[in-house]
């Protein structure tokens, strides 16, 4: 906590605009991908961007991620 209590008031104002920022685009991403499981974990979980830029490196790249395609077509596994 004296992390926050210490840290330049500009910088972290600035972190602030990037991580909401940033969340806010790939809940856009999700959403337009019909992506439910990761909108859901942006939206609830706060962990510094890094799921944020994890899905949207995966998304930019095309990864064929089986769980999200069975879970947005409907398919139950195999």
């Amino acid at each position: 906590m004296d992390f926050i209590k210490n840290m330049n008031p500009v910088l972290f104002t600035l972190l602030t605009f990037v991580l909401v920022g940033l969340k806010g685009y790939t809940l856009w991403r999700a959403s337009k991908n019909n992506h439910k499981v990761f909108f859901a974990i942006v939206l609830f979980f706060n962990t510094l961007g890094i799921v944020e830029i994890v899905y949207l490196i995966l998304d930019k790249y095309k990864f064929n991620i089986p769980l999200l395609e069975r879970l947005k077509n409907g398919t139950k596994e195999k």
